[in-house]
């Protein structure tokens, strides 16, 4: 009873056996092995090697070129393809992977062929051996 002589109006002491309930439309976040895709990246994620290794290449094209202030731009430009061609290789396996990620961010199938079926069977190897085995060979 409280003093205006209601009952019930007052403080109770909470129902221990049901606990807090989060409200009916509340779902908690999907879990990465549940989605049928692959989560989408920011651009910045996206573009950051890429953008690395075009710069890198062209800082070599810079030196080039300041190295003999009489080489022009497109000489220096072509020489540092000859010499620097792996960064420009590294860079196409970036954009590659990029487009491979962009792909499985937009079709289930994909993201499961890759996630479950090729590199799923390397997981269940893997996941065999001890952790003591996984640590000493890598």
């Amino acid at each position: 009873m409280t003093d205006s002589g209601e009952p019930g109006t007052g403080l109770a002491w909470p129902d221990h056996d049901s606990g807090p309930t989060p409200p009916p439309e509340y779902s908690g976040r999907e879990r990465d092995e549940d989605r049928l895709t692959r989560k989408p990246m920011g651009l910045w994620d996206r573009i950051k090697f890429v953008v690395l290794l075009v710069t890198i290449f062209f800082l070599f094209v810079w030196a080039s070129v300041s190295d003999n202030p009489l080489l022009p731009f497109r000489d220096a430009l072509d020489q540092t393809v000859r010499a620097k061609w792996w960064i420009l290789s590294l860079a196409g396996l970036e954009v590659l992977r990029q487009v491979h990620y962009l792909v499985s961010e937009h079709s289930p199938g994909w993201h499961l062929l890759w996630s479950r079926r090729v590199f799923g069977r390397i997981e269940t190897r893997t996941g065999r051996l001890s952790d003591w085995t996984r640590f000493h060979a890598a």
